[in-house]
This record gives structure tokens, sequence and C-alpha cells, in this order.
């Protein structure tokens, strides 16, 4: 496993924000054991090992304990140790991480189909409802409270994704616009909706799927491109047919 696609610098950060997303998202994957990294031995004084050389005739030079007294002060002056320990042990740490990434990814996938499964159940028996209402008939308690859970762990997925991918796989690709993470719509359902503005505002997984938008956790940066670009493509379609006629 290389090194790419992470700044050194910026690595302990990642890494926290990657762990911090997998314990708030539970998941199910083994727990990271540190390498038998390299631990200082502590430097030699040289010139006492020189001094005694010296004293019983001998050459410095000659004397291998000494001349790796040297060599330790060197690198020691040189390359810090301990913090290419601590880095080692970071870049371990986001390997095995980056190791159970497809594991985590399709846990989560998993976890959003199963919402997202439930809350077409629950539309079955509340139709176009919001299940925000703050007075709803007794018979629509329990399926209301269903979809709320749904909802709810439906959005956590998303989340969790989005943490984990910026954190381990971070990317300039994609698009801008949150809509795309978890729904394919239409440009008639981008413009009806107003789905290209502040992520607080559009609607959620919920909602989308009452408002007939086709609902499926992107779990690459590359498929949020993918989807974005078919609005475009409709939209310069329909211009350019506007044009024609």
């Amino acid at each position: 496993m290389t090194s790419m696609g992470l700044n050194p610098n910026g690595l302990d950060s990642a890494i926290s924000s990657a762990e911090e997303a997998i314990k708030q998202a539970k998941l199910n994957i083994p727990a990271f054991e540190p390498g038998n990294y390299f631990e200082h031995p502590g430097t030699p004084d040289v010139r006492e090992l020189a001094l005694r050389e010296v004293r019983a005739g001998r050459d410095p030079l000659d004397c291998d304990e000494a001349r790796r007294a040297l060599d330790r002060r060197w690198l020691d002056q040189n390359f810090n140790h301990y913090e290419a320990a601590k880095q080692a042990r970071l870049f371990d740490k986001r390997d095995h991480y980056l190791n159970h990434y497809d594991a985590m990814v399709d846990e989560l996938l998993e976890r959003f189909d199963t919402a997202v499964d439930t809350l077409h159940d629950v539309y079955k028996v509340l139709g176009n409802k919001d299940i925000k209402d703050v007075a709803p008939m007794p018979e629509h308690l329990v399926p209301i409270a269903r979809a709320k859970e749904a909802d709810h762990n439906a959005h956590a997925a998303i989340r969790s994704l989005a943490m984990i991918r910026g954190s381990l796989k971070p990317s300039s690709g994609g698009t801008k616009w949150e809509c795309y993470s978890y729904m394919k719509p239409t440009l008639d359902q981008v413009v009806e909706h107003r789905l290209h503005r502040d992520p607080n505002l559009i609607p959620g997984v919920w909602d989308a799927i009452r408002f007939g938008i086709e609902v499926e956790l992107a779990t690459t940066r590359a498929e949020e491109s993918k989807r974005h670009k078919a609005v475009e493509a409709e939209e310069a379609r329909r211009k350019a047919a506007a044009i024609d006629n």
C-alpha cells in the first residue's frame, strides 16, 4: 500500500477523522495492530570512546564501536527517529483502514439500502405524507416512527461514508451538490425541487422518495459526478433543441 493520496503533514488529522467516523458508525472491522517499530537505543559518548581508544594506543577510526557512535550522532543530527516512528505508525494505521475500506463501504451501503427499503414499505402506508407532521392520525403513529428511524439511519450512512471517504480517499473530483450523493434526479426534478442549493434545504431521503426521485447511495465521487453530468447533458440538449426551434 502506498502513501499516495494523503499529505503526510495532514495524515494525523485525517486518521483521527476516519477513526471518529468509524467509531460513530460502529463499523465492524479488525482493530489496528501496530508494527514493531525501531526504538532509539540512545547515543553513546563519542568522545569517551575515542579517548578510550587513544589511551589504548589505537586509532579511534579503527574501532567499530566508535565509528558506529559517530554515525549515530550524525544520524541524530539529521533525522528525527521519534517523528519517523510516529509517522510510520500513522501510515500503517492508514493502510489498515484502507485495507478494510471496501468492507466499510459495503456495510454502509447495506445499511442505507435496508433503510430505503423500509421507507418504500412505509410509503405504501403513508403515501405522500410529511413525517414531521406534529399531529398525525393515530393509525399513522407507528409507520411514521418507522419512517423517522429509517430516514435517520439512511442519513447516518450518508454522513459516515462522506467522512470516511473524505479522510481516507480525498479527491478533488465529484460535484458540489450534495443531492447527487444519494439521489439520481432528472433535470425536471432538480428544477422542481431546487436541488442545486444549500444541503440543509434539499429534500431528505424520505422526501426524495415521496417526490418520486430515485434514491441510491453513490459510493464514489465519480458516481456523484456522473449523475450531475447526466443532468447537465439533458439541460444542454434542451437548450440546443430550443435554439433549433
